[in-house]
């Protein structure tokens, strides 16, 4: 089932307002869209953002979920990462939470900018990552994103405004800027894997369905002799290792069984390249 979410920062925070205003609104927001959850801006830049933890908390209390998002500037990647990785933290927020890179900016070389931030923020335990764009971004060109270069195979969130049709390959799609309740503009995608709208609570394992080419994500991935992955072999696998296999399923799970031995097919450690 296809659900919807709002993304939510400072902008949806009035002066002066408290928890029990926000949470007004938020019902208000609910009750109107029919949301299930909200994505909430955590960092921009070097910038923490200061209602973070407030809309967060209140997203919890009304929902039981929320993920959260950074968005790209042309500072260094890595040191904006750790401002977001940072905020993470302080609000405790788990390694099962979903996170997003919004990139929206055209920067130079901004492939390779997102995967510096998403190497950062994987290295510190977040996996669920998403990258949030413009349609047109998506464009396989030096300065747009190129999908398959992408690190950590993230889930793709793509803005694409007054059109009817689905942007090809996305995740979730923010399909309108202009949502309202009581004067405040608000931004609402759907979701159609059910992470974004389900959020930190979400942290049931995903595995590989098809492919046959697979690149590795962990620093050092087991092989093993067996489907069962009961008996490893010496061999292991580095991250970004690429192995052509096939797909077992095992029960409610999947591995890929390589020339050298079976891998699990859990998305965590596993990402499909083609």
């Amino acid at each position: 089932m296809v659900e919807k979410f709002a993304d939510v920062s400072n902008w949806q925070w009035k002066a002066g307002w408290t928890n029990a205003d926000y949470i007004y609104w938020l019902r208000k927001l609910r009750d109107k869209y029919n949301i299930k959850s909200t994505a909430v801006l955590f960092s921009d830049g070097l910038w923490k953002q200061p209602h973070r933890n407030d809309q967060t908390a209140d997203s919890y209390q009304l929902f039981k979920s929320f993920s959260c998002y950074h968005f790209l500037r042309e500072t260094s990647p890595t040191e904006q990462a750790k401002v977001f990785v940072s905020a993470l933290k302080e609000f405790g927020a788990d390694k099962s939470t979903v996170v997003a890179c919004d990139a929206e900016l055209a920067l130079p070389h901004l492939t390779a900018r997102i995967n510096e931030f998403n190497d950062y923020v994987y290295n510190a335990g977040y996996h669920h990552i998403y990258v949030y764009s413009s349609a047109s971004f998506f464009n396989y060109n030096n300065n747009g994103i190129q999908t398959g270069k992408l690190h950590h195979n993230p889930k793709l969130w793509i803005a694409s405004i007054g059109t009817i049709v689905k942007p090809k390959g996305c995740h979730a799609w923010q399909f309108t800027w202009t949502a309202n309740v009581l004067g405040q503009d608000v931004d609402m995608s759907y979701d159609y894997i059910g992470e974004l709208s389900h959020g930190a609570n979400n942290d049931t394992p995903t595995y590989i369905k098809d492919g046959k080419l697979f690149k590795t994500k962990p620093k050092s991935m087991n092989v093993y002799k067996d489907k069962e992955l009961k008996e490893k072999r010496k061999v292991k696998l580095g991250h970004d290792s690429k192995v052509y296999g096939k797909i077992v399923t095992v029960g409610k799970v999947t591995r890929i069984k390589t020339k050298i031995g079976y891998i699990s097919g859990n998305t965590d450690y596993i990402g499909k390249v083609e």
